[in-house]
């Protein structure tokens, strides 16, 4: 077997579908892509650039989820001497996703090559006109191919994470601990330990992009509000600081670190620090702390039947403990369709293992699950009312086999640590006879080679589906400004050489009593947030020293302002937006100076500064947004 190196390290983020009552969620893979727009229509227009038989082609472009594969072509092909074309495309009418825009691709050899003509940023106009010459379409982007499913070239395809780049430092890890016995053996040995708590400590350092940013941020101080402008891929993300369960964000993630392991699935993820890092010689970086609540070796399920009307993929998490817990699947199939009576619904399912692709036999043992019918979200017994449950069933749900009904994951002596089950969304679309496989690991997210996508002998190794990475623009030193000021009408430039930018926010992990004990149930986001702002440079004054002595307040701002966005990628349109994330401190103390003699160069000063709740009561101790046309699709969550 080959040894991982951490070359083709792979870092995939997703949002969690929010349990009710609860700061984290679960996991929400998404099962089907969705599906490509009906094809356009075209007619001759006025007298124009366009001389040749052309076809057109259209695609939806979804918040969070990428681009659907392209449309049929325009059923007539259209025979144009010098004319424009007008082409009447389709606009979503759908509700599964945010559609943020169309793309238009156009074919005047046949059908042999497809480039990019145009990119609509809105979801309402009909009719587009073409007059782009050939020869002056996108020089490189085509029209996606594909089906709905595992194989369609969107964000579907990869289970509906997105790719970010990890730095070097990065680890993400499960960590098992043992509780010291104080019992005397009678030897001089210690006593067998008692599992104990499994902790998530995870490590994520990137550059400085707003794609990696964008998540991290959300379930660190809220959900923010998203504003698409208008006729614009350009997205404009408002953060709040909020400790409101509705505003609760969690992350899912999936961590290959390449060589012949499988990818391992972080859930339940919280942020309580993240630091930028900018110097002259250095450009930005993001190193974020976050502390998660489960994982699993097991594969997201993938549908072996049915499940027409049920967008989403269940999610196990635990470790399995049977003889062949690293070769055969677990099928999990639904017995009785959900239904509600007197407010509490319910749905049963049936669970099983045999060898990868198998056909499952199915015994008697079966388990409820319990949803809120106002949501549809799968949901603890008790947040709709029921306290007859089975003791200590939760959210998640234990797997039991059907035929022998013994615990899928580890029930013996006095480790216990239960393999658990979540149907992420709205679970009224399950119907009778839904079922899933999920492999004993994950496939690593790629293509193994063009003859066999997804490995050896196409052995499933790999999903057969390149990860889609999001990679706006990194942000250098160039991109940094830092104004400071008495208020925000006398803000000027300050003239740094270093900054740094640290976030903080209290965050831990809950552990209840019953059979969940060995891993966190919950996170608890907690206490005040804090931001400092540390600079470098050259000592010139006494400003902040003496601002320090007077006991004034500083207004401050640092801005990571990147390039325009782009909005046309054919015409080059560009927006009057930038790449940009913007901190905003409305009160502010410094902290503390220094200025050591380091040798006999200038000498460099330091400066510490905390933000204040503002002693205006209408203001918050910060304002934050980022611009960017990196997509998440909060609505969804």
């Amino acid at each position: 077997m080959s040894t991982a190196s951490g070359a083709r390290a792979l870092f995939g983020i997703g949002l969690e579908k929010q349990i009710p009552g609860q700061q984290i969620g679960a996991p929400c893979p998404i099962a089907l892509a969705l599906t490509a727009p009906t094809a356009p229509t075209s007619a001759e227009g006025i007298a124009g650039l366009l001389t040749g038989t052309f076809v057109w082609y259209v695609s939806f472009v979804f918040a969070g989820r990428g681009e659907t594969a392209a449309s049929a072509a325009t059923t007539v092909p259209l025979v144009l001497s010098l004319h424009k074309a007008t082409v009447t495309i389709p606009v979503y009418a759908g509700s599964a996703a945010t559609c943020l825009g169309r793309r238009i691709y156009r074919s005047s050899d046949g059908g042999t090559t497809k480039p990019l003509v145009t990119e609509i940023w809105n979801n309402t106009a009909t009719t587009f006109t073409d007059n782009i010459p050939i020869g002056s379409e996108h020089p490189t982007k085509v029209a996606k191919s594909g089906s709905t499913g595992a194989n369609a070239e969107q964000t579907g395809a990869n289970f509906g994470l997105k790719f970010i780049r990890p730095d070097v430092g990065s680890d993400l890890q499960r960590k098992d601990s043992y509780g010291k016995s104080t019992e005397m053996t009678g030897r001089l040995g210690q006593a067998r330990g008692i599992p104990m708590a499994t902790t998530y400590t995870q490590k994520l350092d990137v550059e400085a992009r707003t794609s990696a940013l964008i998540p991290l941020l959300a379930s660190m101080v809220g959900l923010p509000t998203v504003m698409q402008v208008t006729d614009e891929p350009t997205l404009i993300y408002d953060f709040p600081l909020s400790d409101l369960t509705a505003d609760s964000v969690s992350l899912f993630a999936s961590w290959y670190e390449g060589g012949d392991l499988r990818p391992g699935i972080f859930m339940g993820m919280k942020t309580g620090d993240i630091d930028f890092a900018v110097s002259e010689k250095k450009w930005t970086q993001i190193k974020a702390n976050l502390v998660g609540t489960n994982d699993t070796e097991n594969a997201f399920g993938t549908v072996k039947t049915g499940a027409a009307t049920y967008g989403f993929m269940p999610v196990l998490r635990g470790p399995r403990l049977d003889a062949n817990a690293y070769t055969d699947s677990i099928f999990v199939k639904i017995t009785t369709a959900p239904a509600e009576a007197d407010g509490i619904g319910t749905f049963v399912v049936k669970v099983a293992r045999a060898a990868a692709g198998g056909s499952p036999s199915y015994g008697s043992t079966a388990l409820i699950v319990y949803y809120d019918p106002t949501t549809g979200r799968q949901c603890h017994p008790a947040a709709i009312g029921n306290d007859t449950a089975t003791d200590n069933q939760g959210a998640w749900i234990e797997l039991f086999d059907s035929t022998s009904a013994a615990a899928i994951g580890a029930d013996v002596g006095e480790n216990r640590k239960p393999v658990m089950i979540y149907f992420p969304d709205d679970v009224s679309g399950l119907a009778l006879n839904d079922e899933w496989e999920f492999l004993a690991q994950q496939p690593v997210f790629g293509i193994y080679s063009a003859a066999n996508p997804t490995g050896p002998a196409d052995d499933g190794s790999f999903t057969g589906q390149a990860p889609r990475f999001e990679l706006p623009n990194r942000f250098t030193p160039a991109h940094v400004i830092i104004k400071r000021g008495p208020d925000a009408g006398g803000l000027t430039l300050l003239d740094v050489q270093d900054v740094g930018v640290k976030l903080s926010r209290p965050i831990d992990a809950v552990v209840s009593l019953g059979p969940e004990a060995a891993n966190p149930s919950d996170v608890d986001v907690f206490g005040q947030v804090d931001i400092e702002l540390d600079f470098g440079k050259r000592l010139k004054n006494r400003e902040f020293e003496r601002a320090m002595k007077q006991d004034e307040r500083l207004y401050t701002s640092v801005v990571f302002q990147g390039p325009p966005i782009i909005v046309d990628q054919v015409l080059g349109t560009l927006s009057t937006y930038r790449e940009k994330i913007a901190l905003l401190l409305p009160q502010a103390r410094v902290e503390s100076t220094s200025s050591p003699l380091a040798s006999d160069k200038a000498l460099p000063e330091k400066i510490k500064i905390m933000a204040e709740q503002p002693d205006n009561e209408e203001l918050d101790v910060m304002t934050l947004q980022v611009v960017s046309t990196a997509s998440y699709d909060f609505a969804a969550i």
